[in-house]
């Protein structure tokens, strides 16, 4: 957040990226990186990041990302232009 306070997002990107390599479960830091793409005008890194993060907790823990992350999904893709990914059902057997 400190970076991010200065507008040092490639810095920011960096911290979150670390984070996340230590505890890739913690979905406030993938909301935070998706948030920093955003500003760096790489939408299109931080809709490839929800969607990395939406893979890990349904693979790890069963369960969407939680409200304010499929919040801001929809806000960077509707201020991008782009159009959603349909959500995925889990193939058979998980």
């Amino acid at each position: 957040e400190c970076h991010a306070e200065v507008g040092h997002y490639d810095a920011a990107v960096q911290v979150c990226r670390t984070a996340l390599i230590r505890d890739p479960g913690r979905e406030s830091f993938h909301r935070s990186l998706m948030e920093y793409l955003v500003q760096l005008g790489r939408d299109d890194w931080a809709i490839e990041q929800y969607h990395r993060c939406r893979r890990l907790l349904i693979q790890e823990l069963d369960v969407e990302p939680m409200l304010d992350t499929q919040r801001l999904y929809r806000l960077i893709i509707e201020s991008s232009g782009r159009l959603p990914v349909e959500k995925q059902s889990k193939p058979a057997g998980e």
